[in-house]
This record gives structure tokens, sequence and C-alpha cells, in this order.
């Protein structure tokens, strides 16, 4: 057991059980410390003054209650409450707050304080913790090891099976009915070959049925079309003000919700930092839409014109914002993602310290919305069947595709090669064929020049018309003397 005797005004007693003091964020985390619950006492203001006087302030305690990896720890808090509930909310996520603050407003109006516990000895005693811690006689909080040894097994099965109404026999062989039924009661664990043969035979994807689907706290709500006023959770936090002042929302402005609520959170994109905010506007076209994403520490550089959760420090605390996040020049600002909404811009000038990008913008029902197509199992089979057939058609198909495309490619590559070997071929015989014509050609051209040069040694050249076929440009021809020259009607045209 830890204790620190040093503690921050108006606070009295601050006393930790298996954790370590922590007083900076990274000391806090560093313990990778899970939180189980709040339990919280506060003295009302008529019963401070009675005891202390009129300008007493009320005093509170609020006990946190971790899984430190080896049994319960705890970190209990005593003092002032304004000053109470400001060290208990020291590095609480946004939904920590939010049940913690319901606890809060719960305690007041339960009006009860232990005057007799200063040195906080004793656990405040709750019942909302998990079922594997419980509290002894000396009232402490203690775990239950194996506290659900002899508890049987919940699957989502039993409720699919009561639900629909479908008859067992059309899902399992008579020999393993009786193995059926232990599954849907808990009498015996489902496997997951098991999970995958119910499956396949109501067509559901196995992990629905062994696994019952993740929830996530709301931690806030945001209206896209109006300011929300409402008192909010500051009563009583400064009682000598005499009065509370209202809270006022602007649009696009995330506020804690009066009430607290839980939402299915997407398989696919469960992780522990998942969080969750709701639109609640009854004009807008997003009403009732949850914004689902990942806790971040940073402003990233990939996010412009990218609907995001957006945090600002201002006016001495935090302001979140839901909306597009913009960047025009050196300036960033938030567009309202409701093209409907008269307020077009949430925030004109912003300086984030935190941005975090929307994973999923959906509504819930969507996701709870029942995964069975039919309660006709036969017909659900059948048409399982039709589609796995189907599937592997297509793969068939594919791979004859391939096949195909690759015959293709080598024939066009081995048509290629042919059709380059027969040009080849042709150029060589082409060429062959100029050669022998060259050599043909030299030689008749010789014979008849030497056919000539006889004929005008006979003087027969000028009764040939072969002598004409090799004569110069600029050699004159002797006509014969009985020539005579062709009339115009005698011309042919």
């Amino acid at each position: 057991m830890f204790t620190s005797r040093k503690y921050p005004p108006g606070i009295h007693n601050i006393k930790y059980k298996k954790v370590k003091p922590f007083w900076t964020k990274r000391e806090y985390q560093y313990q990778q410390l899970i939180i189980n619950g709040f339990a919280v006492q506060r003295e009302t203001l008529p019963k401070a003054q009675y005891e202390s006087g009129k300008d007493a302030m009320p005093k509170a305690r609020i006990d946190i209650y971790y899984d430190t990896g080896n049994g319960v720890g705890s970190k209990k808090i005593l003092g002032y409450e304004s000053f109470v509930y400001e060290e208990a909310i020291n590095f609480l996520d946004p939904g920590e707050i939010s049940e913690l603050n319901r606890k809060w407003k719960q305690a007041y109006a339960d009006g009860y304080f232990d005057y007799d516990d200063p040195n906080c000895k004793k656990d405040l005693f709750t019942y909302d913790l998990p079922p594997w811690i419980y509290f002894d006689e000396a009232g402490q909080a203690k775990d239950k090891k194996d506290w659900n040894k002899n508890l049987r097994k919940d699957y989502p099965l039993r409720d699919l099976f009561l639900t629909q109404k479908f008859d067992a026999k059309e899902v399992v062989k008579d020999k393993d009915l009786s193995t059926f039924y232990k599954h849907i009661r808990g009498d015996l664990e489902l496997t997951k070959r098991k999970a995958m043969e119910y499956g396949e035979a109501i067509n559901i994807a196995p992990q629905a049925l062994m696994f019952n689907p993740m929830r996530i706290i709301i931690w806030g709500n945001v209206n896209l079309t109006h300011n929300v006023t409402y008192s909010g959770y500051n009563d009583q936090l400064d009682p000598l003000l005499g009065k509370n002042f209202p809270e006022v929302h602007t649009t696009g402005s995330i506020y804690l919700p009066e009430k607290i609520e839980s939402v299915i959170a997407p398989a696919e994109l469960y992780r522990v930092d998942l969080k969750a905010v709701k639109v609640k506007s009854k004009e807008s076209i997003y009403n009732n839409f949850v914004a689902y994403y990942y806790e971040a520490d940073k402003v990233p550089d990939d996010i412009n014109n990218k609907l995001c959760l957006v945090r600002e420090w201002k006016n001495k605390g935090h302001n979140y914002y839901l909306g597009i996040y913009q960047i025009y020049g050196t300036k960033k600002r938030i567009l309202n993602p409701d093209p409907t909404s008269e307020n077009k811009i949430i925030a004109a000038d912003v300086k984030p310290d935190l941005v975090a990008p929307i994973i999923s913008f959906t509504k819930p029902e969507a996701l709870e919305a029942d995964k069975m197509l039919s309660t006709n199992l036969k017909d659900t089979q059948k048409l399982g069947k039709l589609i796995r057939d189907e599937e592997v058609s297509r793969i068939n198909i594919g791979k004859k595709k391939i096949e195909i495309q690759k015959a293709i490619i080598d024939r066009a590559s081995d048509a290629k090669k042919t059709s380059q070997k027969n040009l080849d071929e042709s150029k060589r015989l082409v060429k062959e064929l100029e050669e022998k014509h060259q050599v043909m050609y030299e030689y008749l051209t010789e014979q008849f020049y030497k056919l000539k040069v006889e004929q005008e040694k006979k003087g027969l050249l000028k009764k040939s018309f072969i002598g004409d076929l090799f004569k110069k440009q600029e050699e004159l021809v002797e006509l014969p003397s009985d020539y005579e020259l062709p009339k115009d009607e005698d011309k042919v045209a």
C-alpha cells in the first residue's frame, strides 16, 4: 500500500492500494490500469452548513477501482467536493468521465457521507463493480478468482435458436442433437469447428455464434442543427455562488449525455481505444447516427476535408467538435457535415491539439440487424449451396481465363517467331531473285550490244527494231526510204 502526504489544495487525503502514486499522465499510463468502476460519497450543502457553518464547503470522497493485473487496486480521494472531483477526472477519457458524472449526481441525491473514516481505511461499497470483485467483512474490495468456474457458458446461439424458431433437426443430424442442445444451454463449450458447422447450416458467420457483440459507452452527444442548453453536471460544484449556470453548447459541439447509453461496436473495428459519439438532432439527416473513432493524442497530417472529432483548448477547458476538418491557408475551420443545416460552419478558426478521424459513421440499428436471411433453413441451405457452387464456378472460370490468356500469349509469341522467320526467309529469297535478275539483265544487255555491233557491221540495223532498244538519246535514227508518215486518222489515241 502506498500513501502520499503531500496533497493538492483542498484535498485531505489520497490513498493508493496496489497502485503506485501517479502525478503525471505518463506515470498513470505506464501502469496500464483498467478502471473497473467508481464509488462516490457526497456531503450535501445543508448538512455541511449544519456541521461547519454557513460558509462551509461540502466534502466528498471518490474511490476509483482498477484492474492492476495483480488483483484489485484503488485510488481513494477525500476533501472538498470541487477539488476531489477535479483530482478524480485527471487522465480519465470522456467515457469514464461520463460514468463518474452519473455516480457523482446519484451520490448527492443519496446524501450520505461517512465522517468516521477520515483516513480512508475502508473501501467505499458499490454495486456497479464487475462480478469478479467483492467486498469482505472488513469492507475491503477483493478479487474473486475462478468466480465463473461453475457458471455455464453463454453463447449467441441460444438466443438465435429461441428467437428464430427453427427446427434443430434442420441444423444437425439426429445423432448430433444432444450435443447441439448442450451448446444451446451452455453446458458444453462451443468449439470453432462446431460453430463453423452450425454457421454453414443456418448461413451465419461462425464468430456470430461464438461471441456476443462488443459494446462501448457513448461518451458524448452532438446536435448538428441547433444549440443545446441544459444544466449539465456542474451543479453543486461551486455552492458558494448560490446558483447554478446552465451550459450552452453550440451547433456541432460535443457535450456529455444526460443518461448513459451503450452502443454496439463493429467487430471489424473493435479495439480497446474505440470511442463513440452520437448525433442527437431530430431535424438532422444524421439523427441517431453514431461516429466511431480511435482515441488519439495528436493532429495527423492527412486529415484535410475529412470527418473528424476535433478538440481544442478554449476558455480554460477543452471543447470537442464533430465536423469536417478543413485547412484553408494558415487557418483551420470545422464545417458542418449535415448539408441541410443552416449552420454551415461549426467553428471558423480553431487551434486543435487533437484530431481523430471518424472511421465509421452509421446507425447502430444497421449493425444490430438480424443476420439470418430466413427461418426456412431448407431454402437458406439451398441458397448457401448455390452461393458456394457459384463461388467455385467463378474460381474455375478465373483459372480457365488465366490458362486461355497464357495460351494466347504463348501462341502469339510462337506466331510472332514463325512470322519473323518467314519474313526473314522471304527477304532472303527476294534478295536472291534480285541478284539473279541483275545478273540476267547484265547478260542480256551484253548479248544485245554484241548483236547490235554485228548488225551494224552487216548494215542490217536500219531495218531492225532491236537497235532502237539500245540507242542513245542523242543518236539520230535514219528512216527507211519507203517509210511514210501516218495521217491524222491513222493515229491511235
